[in-house]
């Protein structure tokens, strides 16, 4: 009797007819792992020849639990899937090294989350639909510091502003920029009081 080598890859030449571990080539990709009646099932990995790249746990074709999901420009996603999605609690680490770590609803950063940026820019707190949006903090690579609201992107509403030396800006902002009434609070403790436009005493 010939035994066969351990480390022996089967590649199955119909779909329909894959079970056990081997590989599937598509046109676009290949699958190989486990499989079960033709499906993916238990531990497998889907590479795109575009250079995307499924690896996670499956069952009946489909993914379950955590996926880890790598992008052609080198990109990986760490976390939860749903119908082709980002969805559920995931991490995002980018070339560059900045890192998101947020809830996913369809794909959109979503809830609470925490994105720390190569540059050294550093946000804490709400996304809504891909951005930052509701209460949170973000700190510069200065040291300087917003605390408040934030409304698509930008800060949006009222919030709190801390310089490097100590002094702080306290009240209304319109995308980005202290907008509306507010206080200034000097690091030598003198004040003022009074209205600012798109970043400007008014």
């Amino acid at each position: 009797m010939v035994e066969m080598p351990h480390n022996l890859k089967v590649v199955f030449l119909r779909e329909e007819n894959a079970d056990g571990h081997g590989e599937y080539h598509y046109p676009d990709a290949k699958y190989a792992g486990e499989w079960k009646n033709g499906k993916y099932h238990g531990k497998g990995e889907l590479k795109f020849y575009d250079g995307n790249n499924f690896k996670g746990q499956w069952r009946d074709g489909k993914f379950i639990g955590l996926v880890t999901y790598y992008f052609p420009d080198g990109g990986i996603y760490v976390g939860g899937w749903k119908d082709g999605n980002q969805h559920g609690k995931g991490e995002m680490i980018y070339p560059d090294g900045s890192t998101i770590e947020c809830t996913y609803k369809n794909g959109k950063r979503c809830g609470k989350g925490k994105a720390i940026l190569a540059e050294g820019f550093e946000y804490i707190g709400e996304y809504k639909n891909d951005e930052f949006h509701g209460q949170g903090s973000f700190t510069y690579p200065d040291g300087g510091k917003y605390v408040g609201e934030f409304k698509d992107g930008l800060e949006t509403g009222h919030g709190t502003f801390t310089y490097t030396d100590g002094s702080k800006y306290i009240g209304e902002w319109k995308e980005g920029l202290q907008h509306g009434h507010g206080t200034c609070i000097g690091a030598d403790g003198g004040k003022y009081v009074g209205d600012w436009k798109e970043g400007f005493i008014h």
